[in-house]
This record gives structure tokens, C-alpha cells and sequence, in this order.
């Protein structure tokens, strides 16, 4: 199994990968973008000005998120490479050429059929605080259906898995994971247009 969970902020996509991951015995790939903002800007964005640092950190997480998951035979992956395009899309597009926002979407396109299982854990209007989240629902409702929409646009539908903090992991596993096994591979639809290109 290779499941992406997605999602807006504070939905409980870092504990939800976290605990699947534990409970499915396989290891859990991280979000890069925490991890290269810790190597190269003191962990937050604030402060960073200059839209090409920016674009050189969001290039340095996709390149390593996708790595990583090429690598594993099974992960649970907190947060996918198509998060990381809806993040590029609402804060880095305006300062890139037209071309090179393509070339992003061409370099993640191929990528998504990796993901067997895409779950997406629903927007909700009131999250905690946390450094480097964005606290207003409108924001992020826009973000959560652009994920969505996003998955669904690469011919890779997401599966909305409900969840609350604290719940148990084994009954959710139950829950879910085997609800989705139908739904989970991307239509036949998307690899036929794969074969084509």
C-alpha cells in the first residue's frame, strides 16, 4: 500500500500518516517543506521575502518528497506531491513564467499514480494554532477544495475519510482503508491517457 493523505490545515494529516503508518507497519514519508524550512529558514516562512528563495525551498520539498516515495515499496506519505502543487499554485505562481509553472504540474503529473490509496481528511472551519498554518477558513476551504479538485483534474480522485482526533486507529483503519480498496487504484481512464502520451 501507498497511501497519500492530503487535505487543508489542521485536519490531522501529520497524525493521521503518523498513526497509519504505526499501525500498517510501514514507514511514514514526511513533509519535506517542514523539513527544508528548518534547513534554510529557521523552520518558518515568515519573514522570507524573496520569491526565489521561496521557489528554490517548494522545489527542494517536491524533488525530496518524491524521491522518497519512489523508494518505498509501502508508506504512508504525510501529505502528497499534489498538496505541494496547491501550495506552488496559490503562493508561488504569480511570480513564475507560464512555462515554468507547467513544467512543475508535467514533473508531478506522472508521480500521482504511485499513491494506491489517496485519502482526504475534510476541511473544517476551526483548527489549532501551529507555526506555519494558515488560520483562516476561507483560505483554507479554497486550499482543501483545490486539493481535491487537483487530484481529480491528474485523473486520481481522492477518498474523504472523516477523522477525529483520538479515534482509534485500528477502527478507522477498519473503517476506511477497507472501503476504499475499490475506489483506490486511479481510473482506467488515466492510465490510458498515460499509454498515449
Amino acid at each position: 500500500m501507498r497511501i497519500g493523505i492530503t487535505g487543508a490545515a489542521g485536519t490531522g494529516k501529520t497524525r493521521v500518516a503518523t498513526d497509519l503508518a504505526a499501525a500498517l507497519g510501514v514507514p511514514v514519508i514526511p513533509d519535506y517543506t517542514e523539513i527544508v524550512l528548518k534547513e534554510e529558514a529557521k523552520g518558518t516562512w515568515r519573514g522570507i521575502k524573496d520569491t526565489r528563495v521561496r521557489k528554490n525551498i517548494r522545489m527542494a520539498a517536491i524533488v525530496r518528497k518524491m524521491k522518497a516515495e519512489a523508494a518505498a515499496e509501502s508508506f504512508v506519505s504525510d501529505r502528497t506531491v499534489v498538496d505541494y502543487l496547491a501550495y506552488w499554485i496559490m503562493n508561488q505562481a504569480e511570480f513564475e513564467t507560464k512555462e515554468q509553472n507547467w513544467s512543475i504540474i508535467d514533473l508531478i503529473r506522472p508521480h500521482v499514480p504511485r499513491y494506491t490509496h489517496r485519502l482526504l481528511l475534510p476541511f473544517r472551519a476551526d483548527i489549532d494554532w501551529a507555526e506555519n498554518r494558515n488560520q483562516d477558513p476561507l483560505h483554507n476551504f479554497k486550499l482543501s477544495a483545490m486539493k481535491r479538485g487537483l487530484f481529480d483534474q491528474l485523473g486520481a480522485p481522492v477518498i474523504e475519510t472523516p477523522y477525529t482526533f483520538g479515534e482509534d486507529m485500528q477502527a478507522w483503519i477498519a473503517k476506511w482503508l477497507a472501503a476504499t480498496k475499490a475506489e483506490a487504484a486511479p481510473p482506467k481512464k488515466a492510465a490510458a491517457k498515460k499509454k498515449a502520451k
